[in-house]
């Protein structure tokens, strides 16, 4: 039998209840692969969001320990006040992944190629077509860069996207090739940062941080990171540059296994306006997918969490960089989860952010969710629902566009 708008929206809410634990509930480089999930393309949830007066308790099942961050954590009123979602979803392959987005365009990756999308006339399009794998892209404003193995190994190459009626596009040209892999670029601006495996036998022990200005990408080439151990999933706002490192790590390197004692990386950074390298984090537990936005650093954490394995749940923290706020570290959100599809790099833009997490409640109508949260705290609230996995999240200004499940949605933040 088919439920009510009415029954439906209110189990969204629950739903939503039942994900919160602690200060909100609880997205790149990731050793974690979805790209196989070929199930049922996403149904965006496309109710208004009610609130549910029969759901007041949130999940109980355990019990964490509590958190010794400076900054106080009080436990805020989930916030189910009602909220429409953006209906606007887009039908791709079912192995689309790696999503990234500037204004009105979208491109990712799908089965090694490249695509776009132009949110507004909901064109799609082939964008590179070539040998090997196109993977990873990352855009800012016209420019776009991508990982791209038709060399052998993974090399960054770039292009001119031109406006959105293709004037302008250039063609495909290598970036930075060399030996070892050369990967996971992030974009701000003329400003590159990306993980290079540079130096033999290029493995994940020589995977370093490397950075240059695309108006002189000759001469202002500089490694970040020099060391043995491992440096993944790098992203950048301005001069700041963050990143997980395993120099703490027992084993010096992501290993895929679920032990509580290994991959215990840090969000470490490097500031290029003053050569000055800084910690986000060294936290004795474990960090990654750090996310900078302005001063706003955000990641997902897994202190605390007990009982063990930390695969079992997940937390979203952030903090501020600055003079004397070192010690600003914030719980934003604590979850559940039972898949590691959903262990990915959260979104920052304007001091929200957006991740992806998964209701503990059966029956709710929707599997992942997009959630949001400030990076000050308080209460998050739900941004869209999905009848499937979500792969990974992109926001820019008030946007949010995520991929999964062989659908591409848009919602609009409405800030809280």
């Amino acid at each position: 039998m088919k439920r009510s708008s009415h029954q439906q929206s209110a189990a969204i809410s629950a739903a939503l209840l039942a994900l919160l634990m602690l200060p909100g509930v609880a997205c790149d480089g990731s050793t974690v692969d979805a790209d196989n999930d070929t199930t049922a393309p996403i149904d965006e949830v496309t109710d208004t969001v009610e609130s549910n007066p029969d759901a007041t308790d949130v999940a109980t099942d355990s019990t964490p320990t509590p958190d010794t961050t400076p900054t106080p954590d009080t436990v805020p009123t989930p916030d189910t006040t009602p909220d429409t979602i953006d209906p606007n979803r887009f039908e791709v392959g079912p192995r689309a992944c790696c999503l990234a987005m500037d204004g009105d365009r979208v491109v990712w990756s799908e089965d090694g190629d490249l695509w776009e999308l132009d949110l507004v006339t909901r064109h799609k399009s082939p964008l590179i077509v070539a040998p090997g794998l196109q993977l990873n892209p990352a855009i800012s404003g016209q420019t776009l860069v991508w990982s791209d193995s038709r060399g052998g190994d993974l090399d960054l190459w770039i292009m001119d996207l031109g406006d959105v009626d293709g004037a302008g596009r250039t063609e495909p040209t290598l970036l930075r090739g060399g030996p070892g892999d050369q990967d996971l670029a992030a974009l701000d601006g003329n400003r590159l940062v990306w993980v290079g495996r540079d130096d033999a036998p290029h493995t994940a022990r020589e995977a370093e941080i490397w950075t240059l200005d695309l108006t002189d990408p000759t001469t202002t080439e500089r490694r970040i990171t020099q060391d043995a151990f491992e440096q993944t999933q790098p992203d950048v706002s301005g001069s700041k540059i963050v990143w997980a490192d395993f120099a703490h790590s027992p084993d010096a390197i992501y290993i895929d296994v679920s032990d509580p004692l290994r991959n215990n990386a840090d969000i470490y950074g490097y500031d290029l306006s003053t050569d000055t390298p800084f910690i986000v984090t060294d936290n004795p537990s474990k960090q990654l997918r750090p996310a900078i936005s302005g001063d706003a650093v955000t990641w997902l954490d897994w202190r605390d969490i007990n009982p063990e394995p930390k695969y079992s749940e997940f937390q979203v923290f952030a903090r501020r960089l600055g003079p004397g706020l070192e010690n600003t570290e914030r719980r934003l959100a604590w979850s559940s989860w039972s898949r590691p599809e959903l262990w990915r790099r959260p979104a920052i833009q304007n001091d929200i952010v957006v991740f992806i997490a998964e209701p503990t409640t059966p029956g709710t109508g929707f599997l992942t969710g997009l959630l949001a949260v400030r990076i000050d705290g308080g209460a998050p609230w739900l941004v869209a629902g999905s009848t499937n996995v979500i792969d990974s999240v992109v926001v820019r200004g008030l946007t949010a566009a995520w991929v999964g499940g062989g659908t591409i949605g848009k919602a609009e933040i409405r800030a809280r």
